[in-house]
């Protein structure tokens, strides 16, 4: 069976070397590397260039359009029949990963195999959490039937069948954003099943400043509206923890009632009514920390310090802060609320 590897690209110079060296490296190599180049204006498509004269199995292409839809939809209109496997220009795929992330599709019946996702050599304070939070996946292996608003894949890391990509269009050009879950939505509502395996890794290099993450967290937030909008129209989605009620009617929303800035606020008003919330506040936030200090451990990430901990935890309350409040903000635009 054919397997190709789709890479979009724009102004990823630094990166790319070190992606496309990966790919060339793999245990089981692909039959062609498809890059496809958005625009870039920082080099990076002439250094493509000059590198797919020595490497006959990559293939570079342009693509107008802007948007990691467009580039990637380019690609698929050309690739051999079989799977495709997916990564983005600052990701470093392990030697195996190929190996490991096809298995799953040519031994079983699944529309697509999605892995893990790691930090890439994290330095900063900020690369050391985004390693430890980012990409929030099952810790063990699994095969996904249902379609929930808490469950999707990205597509750093994923690879779907060939005849399943044509069968559903590709992906949504509309969507700039969270169009990797808009697809994982698509595979699972058609009645196709999406299996994981974290041993199927590649390492994501992670923006280093504080301002950079956010800004990113905040885009991601304002596209969550429509994700919501496009598969839940008609749906309330109330969720408590894990779980999500789910009540039929005229509002499209989804309301996490329990994501950490949320109680955090509800515990700060609360301590207006009686001081005795303060300690409520208090002994949520060690609970904060020591499911972030779980989180390090399982990703393999030391944490060094009580002090770093604390940073660590508030930086989780923040992305909340800063995803949520673009959904808020993006809300109206669609028709959804998300909060």
């Amino acid at each position: 069976m054919k397997i190709s590897v789709v890479v979009p690209v724009l102004n990823a110079r630094q990166t790319m070397p070190l992606c496309i060296d990966a790919l060339l490296h793999q245990v089981r190599l692909p039959d062609a590397i498809y890059v496809v180049d958005n625009g870039s204006t920082d080099g990076t498509y002439e250094w493509l260039k000059e590198r797919s004269r020595e490497e006959p199995l990559l293939r570079l292409l342009r693509e107008a359009k802007c948007g990691p839809s467009a580039a990637r939809n380019a690609a698929l209109r050309i690739v051999e029949d079989g799977i495709v496997a997916f990564t983005d220009a600052d990701c470093v795929p392990e030697l195996q990963w190929l190996d490991a992330l096809t298995a799953e599709l040519t031994e079983h019946d699944v529309a697509a195999v999605a892995g893990s996702v790691i930090g890439y050599q994290p330095r900063t304070l900020v690369e050391r959490y985004s390693s430890i939070i980012g990409y929030a996946l099952p810790d063990q292996p699994c095969v996904v039937h249902r379609c929930s608003p808490f469950v999707g894949f990205a597509t750093v890391n994923m690879a779907v069948r060939t005849t399943v990509l044509r069968r559903l269009g590709g992906f949504d050009e509309e969507m700039i954003t969270n169009e990797d879950f808009d697809l994982s939505w698509r595979i699972l509502k058609e009645g196709g099943t999406i299996a994981y395996v974290p041993h199927a890794r590649v390492a994501h290099i992670y923006r280093s400043s504080l301002c950079a993450m956010l800004k990113r967290l905040f885009e991601y937030g304002t596209f969550r509206p429509s994700l919501i909008a496009k598969h839940f129209r008609g749906v309330a989605l109330v969720a408590i923890r894990s779980h999500v009620i789910e009540i039929r009617g005229p509002s499209t929303l989804f309301v996490n009632l329990t994501s950490p800035e949320k109680v955090s606020l509800a515990l700060i008003g609360l301590s207006a009514l009686s001081p005795w919330a303060l300690g409520l506040l208090a002994l949520y936030w060690v609970r904060l920390a020591l499911l972030v200090k779980r989180a390090a451990k399982r990703r393999g990430v030391a944490v060094r310090s009580p002090g770093e901990l604390m940073m660590l935890t508030g930086l989780h309350l923040l992305q909340f802060c800063a995803s949520n409040a673009g959904s808020l903000i993006a809300s109206p635009r669609y028709g959804a609320l998300c909060v």
